[in-house]
């Protein structure tokens, strides 16, 4: 829908992830490593969601990929939250 093609995908799946939706942030990070396979962000969100349920074994693999893929992410500036009204 339109809603979802504003979005980009690595949110869509934070969204579901935060909603409590694992198996649907999953299925958007396939959708999304179809089209980007290099996508750290992904790859972390991935790692996370198998760490959260039990899966040790893919979550550490996803969690190498996404180091290989931004071998720095600690180098970036970190992100301020927005200002609230």
């Amino acid at each position: 829908d339109a809603y979802r093609a504003r979005l980009d995908k690595p949110e869509l799946a934070v969204l579901r992830y935060k909603q409590g939706r694992h198996a649907e942030a999953e299925a958007e990070l396939a959708r999304m490593f179809a089209l980007e396979p290099r996508d750290h962000r992904g790859h972390r969100l991935l790692a996370r969601i198998y760490r959260e349920t039990g899966r040790s074994e893919q979550a550490q693999r996803e969690a190498r990929i996404a180091a290989e893929l931004d071998p720095e992410p600690a180098a970036r500036p970190a992100r301020r939250p927005a200002a609230r009204p």
